[in-house]
């Protein structure tokens, strides 16, 4: 992998190395804000002791190099002041880290990044809340080898729409299927094609999936010079008890790299024709052979006509890769209003998370999440949440990755308030200073990060009053593999939607907070 980092760009300011890639004006409202630690009035608060970091085998190169650069230090033992892996942590390390230390996973915060888990909870919380609040997910069903045929039956009008067929815990588009008849799903035969379609070896170790989702296909999705995309957008979650979360006003439009046609024989065709047309997924589309041809084929002629109609559109990108700041651009020029997109994206990040107030348990550690939401808007500009990634790819594979993960990195490190703060704890030649008393000494450093829960008095009452509920319950199961077995129980035995609690009175206050806050949410604000 070639990381494009070059130490004579490191004066390039964020905002001149994003616009590099949008050479149209862009609406002012959602222009870089910078928040270089140097250039702040608050130089006297830096420490002398640099902080130090803990990698495991996996970690973003990026994220090493931003570091580094800012004088941390590696270290392999317990003292570290973060510690940043790529998959979850044993919960034994997260309760028996101290209150200073940085943690990049919650516990249990995966279970709305495995695909059956998150439509297992969306369910739940529609049958809570109804249809007009959580209706922001296409129809979807869990299925499993194990899943009684007899129960995912339905009529034929509807299932022959197309389908799109997932195992619960793939990621980069492995083992992908569109099925234009869901009677006729074969799961066995599903699963003998699986590591062709997830492009692994049979020596490979990943496991047989066990569990599989099956979501209508948003056939209409809305396209730009013909083409489909969707949107990556990142989420920093920094604290559940009481939630709080941020929203990165940046993000990657990533584009399927064969024009938009939808019928039988596209769908169900050969697996090169569907995957580079209905499939946005970058890992996948970068290796489309019309990337790789130079003679004067048709393979290139393709190529050519991609590239310009990418960049007469939304200007400079690469590999199918624009950036948000482009394509609201474009929206600006065709005079459509992205803000009630926006805002509705919002909602749907905040309502999707709301499961996990009480699923994430509390601990002395401060824990934070990154998360990568995947949005697809349809041709009336409606988003359809896709899904929520853990661990979102931090490579720098293009210069659009470059120009949007660098500064989000340092944005992440910035807004967790390490640089000259090390909240919470003592530590010996260290500058100490509390995670809650950031506000009040107005070092709120949240660079193109938008806070948007919690916003008002009202709503921070209320997420303190449903964190005080929730750890005065029962204790919480920490165990984030336990959802898929969840789900397809459910979709075995169909029971009725319930939270698991001792009392009749704790399911009732926490129900009763719970819709306060999502009513706050939902309703527009004055």
């Amino acid at each position: 992998m070639r990381v494009l980092l070059n130490v004579d760009e490191v004066s390039q300011t964020r905002s001149q190395r994003c616009t590099a890639l949008c050479p149209t004006p862009f609406v002012s409202e959602f222009e870089f804000r910078r928040c270089d630690w140097v250039q702040t009035e608050r130089s006297e608060l830096i420490m002398s002791k640099s902080l130090l970091f803990k990698f495991d085998k996996r970690y973003p190169l990026l994220l090493r190099y931003i570091l580094e650069k800012r004088g941390w230090s590696s270290t392999g033992g317990d003292g570290y002041d973060l510690w940043w892996r790529n998959t979850r942590f044993p919960p034994g390390k997260v309760f028996t880290a101290k209150s200073h230390q940085r943690i990049n996973h919650f516990i249990n915060s995966g279970r709305i990044t495995k695909k059956a888990g998150m439509i297992y909870y969306m369910k739940h919380y529609r049958r809570a809340y109804g249809p007009q609040v959580y209706n922001f997910m296409p129809p979807s069903l869990i299925i499993s080898p194990r899943t009684d045929k007899k129960l995912i039956q339905i009529d034929d009008d509807i299932s022959k729409r197309i389908w799109i067929v997932k195992p619960s815990s793939s990621s980069q588009g492995r083992g992908i299927r569109l099925v234009d008849d869901l009677n006729t799903l074969d799961l066995g035969k599903y699963y003998s094609d699986w590591r062709e379609a997830a492009d692994v070896g049979s020596s490979d170790p990943l496991r047989k999936p066990r569990t599989f989702v099956v979501s209508q296909y948003i056939d209409n999705p809305y396209l730009i010079r013909g083409y489909k995309h969707d949107i990556r957008l990142y989420v920093l979650v920094t604290s559940y008890h009481p939630l709080e979360v941020r929203l990165y006003r940046e993000g990657l439009v990533r584009f399927a790299t064969k024009p938009y046609v939808v019928d039988d024989d596209r769908v169900t065709g050969p697996r090169h024709e569907t995957v580079y047309r209905h499939l946005t997924n970058t890992s996948i589309n970068k290796f489309n052979p019309m990337f790789k041809n130079k003679s004067g084929d048709a393979q290139a002629t393709e190529m050519k006509e991609f590239e310009q109609a990418m960049f007469s559109t939304l200007g400079y990108g690469d590999l199918g890769k624009r950036t948000l700041r482009q394509l609201f651009s474009y929206f600006h020029r065709e005079g459509i209003d992205y803000q009630p997109i926006w805002d509705e994206i919002k909602k749907i990040v905040l309502l999707t998370l709301m499961p996990l107030c009480h699923l994430v348990p509390k601990t002395r550690a401060k824990c934070f999440e990154l998360y990568g939401f995947d949005i697809l808007l349809d041709e009336k500009l409606k988003p359809w949440l896709i899904e929520v990634n853990f661990s979102p790819s931090l490579a720098l594979e293009t210069v659009t990755d470059q120009s949007i993960k660098e500064s989000l990195l340092e944005d992440v490190v910035d807004t967790l308030g390490f640089d000259g703060l090390h909240p919470g704890g003592t530590s010996s030649n260290k500058t100490v200073f509390p995670w809650e008393d950031r506000d009040k000494l107005g070092v709120t450093f949240n660079g193109n990060f938008e806070k948007i829960f919690p916003l008002t008095d009202t709503q921070s009452h209320l997420a303190k009053e449903l964190s005080d509920i929730v750890t005065s319950g029962p204790e919480i199961t920490v165990d984030d593999e336990a959802v898929d077995d969840e789900a397809v129980a459910e979709s075995q035995q169909l029971p009725p939607a319930t939270l698991p609690a001792p009392s009749p009175v704790f399911v009732e206050k926490l129900a009763e907070v719970e819709r306060m806050i999502v009513e706050s949410i939902v309703t527009p604000r004055k």
